[in-house]
C-alpha cells in the first residue's frame, strides 16, 4: 500500500510503479538495457585473405566468459591490422569490457590476433533517478521555445525504424548562440556514437524540440583517450586475489567514464573542462577497500567543447603485505 501512495508523485515512485507513472502520466517509456559496443583491432600475421559479413565473427573475453561480434562486414588482408567495430552478445553492462580484455576468437581465423584498445561499454536499463530527469525534460519539450532540456529529450526519445532505442547517452548543447545556429553534439556510452544513430537524433530533435527561425546542427563527440598505465597498491587480505582487486578497478573505471559528461567539467568562473586526475585517483580507490594508494594518475585532461573522454588505461596491481 506505501509502495501504491508514493506511485503517485514523481519524487517517491520507485522501480516499477515509476515505470507505470512515467508511461501513463508523461508518456517516458524507460529506456531498455543496450548492448555493449565498440571497437576490436584484427592483425593478421599470415598470409590468409577473410571476408566475413556483419554477425560472421565471435571474440572471447575469456575471463568472464563474454562474447561479442563484428557489427559491421569487413576485409582483412594479409599482414593488415584493421579496427572492427563490434557489439556484445548479451544485452547490459555486464558485457562492458575493459581495454586489452577481448583477446581470442571463437571463430577460428588462422594467423589473426585481437584486441580492444579501448573500453567496449554498454548500459543497464534506465534508473529511476534517470527516469525522473526524463519526466522533467518531457516537460521542457512542451514548450513551444525550445529550451535546453527539450533538446535532451529530444535526444533521448530517439528511435531507430526497428524502434529501438539509440546507443548514446549523453549530449552536450551550445550554451548561446548570436546566430541563430545550436550545436548538439553526442556521445554512447563507448564514446563517438554511429553516423545512423546521429541521423535519427537529428530526425527527433526537429520533430521534438527546434523552434523555428534556429538551425540545428548535430554532430558526434571527439573522442579523447584516456591512456594510462596505471600500478594499484593493495594490502594483502585474504581470499583476495590481484587478479579480483583489478576486476573491480576496470569495472569501476568502465562504469564512470562511460557516463562522464561531453566537454569535461569545469571550475566556476572557468569553463574549461577537465576530466580530473584526482577523479580517476578517486574512483580507483574506492573500488575495494584494500586499494591505498595508485601511481600513473597523471595531470588533469582538458576536454573542449564536443569532447568525450574513452577509457585507454592499462592496470598492474600490487599486493603489499602489511604487518
Amino acid at each position: 500500500m506505501a509502495a501504491a501512495i508514493r506511485a503517485g508523485f514523481l519524487e517517491t515512485a520507485q522501480g516499477p510503479w515509476l515505470t507505470l507513472l512515467a508511461q501513463h502520466v508523461f508518456n517516458v517509456a524507460r529506456r531498455e538495457a543496450t548492448f555493449a559496443t565498440g571497437e576490436l583491432l584484427f592483425t593478421n600475421t599470415g598470409g590468409g585473405i577473410y571476408a566475413f559479413n556483419a554477425d560472421e565473427v565471435r571474440a572471447l573475453w575469456a575471463d568472464e566468459g563474454k562474447a561479442y561480434t563484428n557489427a559491421e562486414p569487413f576485409t582483412l588482408n594479409p599482414a593488415e591490422s584493421k579496427l572492427v567495430a563490434i557489439r556484445a552478445v548479451e544485452v547490459g553492462a555486464a558485457s562492458s569490457a575493459p581495454p586489452g580484455a577481448i583477446t581470442s576468437l571463437e571463430t577460428f581465423i588462422l594467423g589473426v590476433a585481437v584486441t580492444n584498445p579501448e573500453a567496449v561499454v554498454g548500459s543497464d536499463a534506465e534508473t529511476d533517478d534517470e527516469l525522473r530527469t526524463a519526466c522533467r525534460n518531457k516537460l521542457a519539450a512542451l514548450s513551444v521555445r525550445g529550451p535546453r532540456d527539450a533538446y535532451a529529450f529530444a535526444v533521448r526519445e530517439a528511435r531507430r525504424p526497428d524502434g529501438s532505442a539509440v546507443d548514446i547517452n549523453r549530449q552536450q548543447v551550445s550554451p548561446s548562440s548570436s546566430t541563430g545556429v545550436v550545436t548538439v553534439y553526442l556521445a554512447s556510452p563507448s564514446g563517438a556514437p554511429s553516423s545512423t544513430d546521429i541521423e535519427y537524433v537529428a530526425a527527433s530533435i526537429e520533430a521534438i524540440a527546434r523552434p523555428d527561425s534556429v538551425t540545428v546542427v548535430v554532430l558526434p563527440a571527439v573522442e579523447v583517450p584516456l591512456t594510462r598505465t596505471l600500478t594499484v597498491w593493495a594490502k594483502r587480505t585474504s581470499g583476495v586475489s590481484a587478479n579480483d582487486i583489478r576486476a573491480a578497478v576496470e569495472s569501476a573505471l568502465v562504469s564512470e567514464i562511460r557516463a562522464y559528461p561531453i566537454g569535461g567539467i569545469p571550475k566556476p568562473p572557468s569553463t574549461q573542462g577537465y576530466l580530473y586526475g584526482d577523479f580517476i585517483s578517486g574512483v580507483v580507490k574506492s573500488a575495494h577497500v584494500s586499494i591505498y594508494d595508485v601511481d600513473g594518475v597523471g595531470g588533469d585532461v582538458a576536454l573542449g567543447p564536443g569532447e568525450v573522454a574513452t577509457l585507454a588505461t592499462t592496470i598492474t596491481v600490487r599486493i603489499v603485505e602489511v604487518s
